[in-house]
């Protein structure tokens, strides 16, 4: 019988979200905090699919090394759990997961030196605690064939050992070689970054836009970040800057015209960053005389959203 991927994690309490949806935070050493909503724990059954937990909990680590925080949740739950400003954390659902795990042996390979970079910031410290989702990997077998293609490159140093019951061992520790720290600067330098950053009015009305948004940029190997959702302890201006600074390309959705959207959008024109401008037909007759050289996606709908987006990101990133 197949097992919820949740059983090793400690459950510290049932609580309630905004808009009065149930759910359970959980705590675990190498994932941190997981919020999942009753909903999601009971009636999604792809979390209780063995094949599929090394998928969640290589995704849950990636966050968890990258400072954030997330909920998971059910499609249907989605949308209203993200029409809430105050939510300060990734609003996932199990299939939200699959699609973020990579998807071919090069990203594989870059993302788990980044998250090696973060297991151990330090130049020149060896390391060894390190688990198959360190590796986005399924099985020993596995982590085997990448991390020898890793030291194989010249990017780390190591040597491993399959013990009888195949736990996974580091005999030498880790280090990461000067080649593998110049590539994870060059896998940091926003010219090769997939986080694309959304400006874009912070209202309800937009929630379902902002799912459209992020499902556009999702089919094309990106990640949507609108900052809203970012666990941070600093001013949200600066919080803004550094993220606008990471991303490939930004997203400026003027719906609502609001002053915020204009000005993340003029410091990436000033970083030379790509603008996609977006703006629901409605209010499209309102755009600022100083953007509206530039070509839009005129939207009806959230599918014609999608659908433009998607085929602008495709074709100009």
């Amino acid at each position: 019988m197949n097992t919820n991927f949740l059983e090793e994690w400690n459950n510290k309490e049932t609580i309630s979200l905004e808009p009065n949806i149930p759910a359970k935070v959980y705590h675990h050493v190498d994932f941190g905090e997981l919020i999942v909503t009753l909903e999601a724990e009971s009636f999604d059954y792809t979390l209780r699919d063995s094949e599929n937990h090394y998928i969640f909990q290589s995704i849950l680590r990636e966050h968890y090394l990258n400072g954030k925080k997330a909920i998971l949740c059910s499609n249907d739950e989605k949308l209203a759990l993200i029409a809430y400003s105050s939510i300060k954390m990734s609003v996932l659902s199990s299939s939200d997961l699959k699609n973020l795990f990579p998807n071919n042996l090069k990203d594989k390979l870059n993302r788990i030196l980044l998250n090696l970079s973060k297991i151990s910031p330090d130049y020149g410290r060896r390391f060894t605690t390190l688990n198959n989702y360190d590796f986005f990997a399924k099985d020993n077998e596995e982590i085997h064939f990448l991390i020898n293609i890793l030291k194989e490159k010249n990017l780390i140093d190591h040597e491993i050992n399959l013990t009888s019951n195949q736990s996974f061992h580091i005999v030498n520790e880790i280090l990461i070689k000067e080649a593998g720290w110049i590539e994870i600067e060059k896998l940091e330098n926003p010219n090769v970054s997939t986080q694309a950053f959304v400006a874009m009015w912070f209202d309800e009305t937009m929630n379902a836009a902002f799912i459209e948004i992020e499902k556009a940029c999702r089919s094309n190997g990106y990640s949507a970040l609108k900052i809203d959702l970012k666990e941070h302890n600093n001013e949200i201006s600066s919080e803004i800057l550094y993220e606008i600074r990471k991303s490939k390309f930004l997203i400026a959705d003027v719906t609502g015209h609001r002053q915020g959207v204009y000005f993340e959008a003029g410091y990436s024109l000033g970083l030379g960053l790509k603008i996609i401008w977006c703006c629901r037909e409605s209010d499209f007759d309102k755009v600022h005389f100083d953007t509206r050289q530039y070509n839009h996606i005129v939207w009806k709908n959230e599918m014609e959203l999608f659908e433009k987006l998607e085929k602008r990101i495709r074709s100009t990133i």
